[in-house]
């Protein structure tokens, strides 16, 4: 799908990025919210507004060296949100990171959840704050389930490989106001991922890939309230970095071939 029809069928445009010397992936609520973030030059966060508009909403790497090793359990991945906070204000917690202080204001950093590889294609996310544990899930082959509606991410790779999409479909028994023609059933798509779209224009900042969601079309399958859409988010993020993981090994073992002809 291009991006005119996604945006089409969409509400919400999800960019994830990546920062030039950064380890791992941003993402922003809007696209207008990363265009704000490019134009005060990235993480150097030139100016900050007091609603949070033009800084990450999350960010997910794979670098846990920042646990210790200590901890035998350690997690794949390390998810982090941002809070601006008025100067005069104390951070969220003690675990968070001042980022940067502008005009009276204060970003923070804080630890958000942590994913953890069971056994499988089994992925746990563990939230940080003892309020928020709650809201561990568990995905199982890119399957989970969100308010009640039992979903998967389907692979939907172009037929030449050089982008990756995904689209997040409905799992449940398809009511009958969703079928198509006769004998067919269409399945109800929530939300799709593109890479298709990426752009690499500016020097330190890269448009890696984009989630789509809001569909009203599917509004009577699941509602689209804030906090679905960020259970979405927080499962699109694991599938881009899945996917990149992938893209690395492939071209290690690409390289191991070549070298073992030279």
């Amino acid at each position: 799908m291009t991006n005119l029809e996604l945006r089409g069928e969409f509400e919400n445009s999800i960019p994830i990025i990546s920062v030039l010397m950064k380890r791992g992936f941003y993402s922003f609520d809007s696209e207008y919210s990363y265009e704000l973030f490019r134009s005060r030059n990235g993480l150097e966060y030139t100016a900050l507004d007091v609603d949070g508009r033009g800084i990450p909403s999350l960010y997910i790497t794979d670098d846990v060296t920042s646990l210790g090793s200590w901890k035998s359990d350690l997690p794949s991945f390390l998810t982090f949100k941002f809070v601006v906070l008025p100067a005069h204000k104390p951070g969220p917690n003690v675990d968070c990171q001042l980022e940067v202080e502008r005009n009276g204001l204060c970003l923070y950093r804080i630890p958000f959840y942590e994913i953890y590889r069971g056994i499988g294609e089994n992925y746990i996310f563990s939230f940080s704050a003892l309020r928020d544990r709650s809201k561990n899930f568990t995905i199982s082959h890119l399957s989970s389930n969100i308010s009640n509606v039992n979903v998967r991410w389907r692979d939907c790779k172009s037929i030449t490989g050089e982008y990756d999409d995904y689209s997040l479909q409905v799992t449940n028994k398809v009511l009958g106001e969703h079928k198509g023609g006769p004998g067919e059933s269409e399945v109800p798509v929530i939300a799709y991922y593109s890479r298709a779209n990426r752009d690499s224009r500016y020097p330190k900042l890269f448009k890696q890939a984009t989630l789509y969601v809001g569909n009203k079309t599917n509004e009577a399958v699941l509602l689209f309230t804030p906090r679905n859409i960020e259970l979405i988010t927080y499962q699109a993020l694991l599938v881009h970095y899945l996917e990149y993981q992938e893209r690395e090994r492939r071209v290690d073992r690409s390289q191991t071939r070549w070298s073992s002809w030279l």
